[in-house]
C-alpha cells in the first residue's frame, strides 16, 4: 500500500495535465493541495476526476472545480484507472496529490 505523496506536477500553461492516476486493483483516498507561487494570487485552477487516462476524454461533467481559486480539495475517492486532471491559466503553481492507496 502506498501513501504519503503520490504524485506532484507544474504543469505547462492552459494544459490539461494528469496528476495522477489509481494503479490497476487498488482505491485510492487523496488529497490535492495547489500551491500559488507568484505574487499575483489569482490564478485560477480546473480539477477533474476522470475514467480514462487520456485528457482528450475529458468532459464537463468530470470538473471538481473549473477556474476556480480553491487551495485544497479533499477526500476524493478514486477506483483503479480513474485519473486526477489538472490545469492552470499561469505557469506558476504547482499541484500534489498525497493520501493513501488500498487492496481492492
Amino acid at each position: 500500500m502506498a501513501n504519503g505523496r503520490l504524485g506532484a506536477v507544474s504543469p505547462a500553461l492552459d494544459t490539461n495535465t494528469i496528476l495522477y492516476t489509481c494503479p490497476a486493483t487498488k482505491l485510492a483516498t487523496v488529497n490535492v493541495s495547489i500551491a500559488r507561487r507568484s505574487t499575483d494570487k489569482a490564478e485560477l485552477v480546473r480539477v477533474a476526476l476522470m475514467d480514462s487516462i487520456s485528457v482528450g476524454d475529458l468532459a464537463d461533467e468530470d470538473y471538481l472545480e473549473y477556474d476556480s481559486s480553491v487551495t485544497e480539495i479533499t477526500g476524493i475517492i478514486l477506483s483503479a484507472g480513474q485519473s486526477i486532471v489538472v490545469r492552470t491559466d499561469t505557469a506558476s503553481v504547482s499541484f500534489v496529490v498525497y493520501g493513501f492507496e488500498e487492496t481492492e
